[in-house]
């Protein structure tokens, strides 16, 4: 109904864009909004001051065990949150099933060795009848939480599924351009990638950061992380996942704009560095930390 009133016929009008809303809190109250934000990651991966680092599982067909070396490596050498590639996405249920279940394994035997409490976030994206069965397999496999990419699965299905089955929700912003690459009109990326993303469950959101190969600007992406971080009725803040081509060398600007409260993606940028993932994923926290001493 929010998206009907707000912009839904006028959406069909030319240089007509949304720009920002006004929420009353009793309107606000209805939504649940993410079930761990950016206090709740924290906990579940017991870090405290510097940004959370992450990378894609990647390449789309890759040997599984290839992948699930990857994982593991990325584990042991200090990472925090695996996600799959956005486009790792299995072609039925069982197989679907059958990867996140060895990803997943590969993760818990990553962290019983290096004493960590990574995540693992695998893709929700299929038929829609599929999506309750693709979670039970999510969470049987003992992964918290999914990739999700709203503007492909509907916000209002994402929200449904993350108040529902409690999971951990990162959000994926495929399919989004359209709504923002056009400055003079349709929904700026704070509100899209941010409000909504924020209102339909999500506790972290991608989005292409200046410097890579997507084309948002710094005043963009800073209003993006103020409605992802910033007051929200009673809505916990989300984490804002800065991503897109992003390098070793992009760290320090990353940590100048975003500060701690972030996720670092780094997909081939981090996969790329150093002779192996596990020696890149060392290089990479090992700079991070250097920016942001935890206490």
């Amino acid at each position: 109904r929010l998206l009907n009133l707000v912009y839904g016929n006028v959406s069909l009008q030319q240089g007509i864009r949304l720009t920002g809303l006004v929420l009353p809190d009793a309107y606000l109250s209805r939504f649940k909004g993410p079930n761990f934000g950016l206090p709740g990651l924290r906990r579940l991966l017991g870090v405290t001051d510097r940004p959370l680092l992450a990378t894609a599982l990647k390449p789309s067909g890759a040997p599984l065990a290839e992948l699930e070396r990857l994982a593991g490596d990325f584990v042991r050498g200090g990472g925090d949150l695996l996600k799959d590639a956005q486009n790792l996405c299995d072609p039925d249920l069982p197989a679907f099933a059958a990867r996140v279940r060895r990803i997943q394994a590969a993760v818990d035997a990553a962290n019983a060795k290096a004493g960590r409490k990574a995540l693992y976030c695998p893709i929700l994206c299929g038929p829609a009848d599929e999506l309750e069965a693709r979670v039970d397999a999510v969470l049987a496999a003992g992964a918290k939480g999914v990739l999700a990419p709203p503007l492909l699965l509907g916000l209002d299905t994402v929200r449904s599924l993350a108040a529902r089955r409690g999971l951990l929700v990162l959000a994926h912003p495929s399919f989004t351009g359209t709504f923002f690459s056009d400055r003079r009109h349709g929904v700026t990326p704070g509100l899209l990638l941010g409000t909504f993303f924020r209102l339909a469950g999500c506790d972290a959101s991608i989005f292409p950061s200046p410097g890579g190969r997507f084309n948002l600007n710094k005043e963009e992406c800073a209003d993006l992380v103020r409605d992802l971080r910033g007051p929200l009725g009673r809505l916990a803040p989300a984490m804002p996942a800065p991503a897109g081509g992003m390098t070793f060398a992009s760290l320090p600007v990353m940590a100048a704009e975003y500060g701690a409260d972030a996720v670092f993606l780094i997909g081939g940028g981090l996969l790329g560095h150093g002779p192996s993932v596990y020696e890149g994923t060392k290089a990479f926290l090992r700079a991070i930390r250097g920016l942001f001493p935890e206490q």
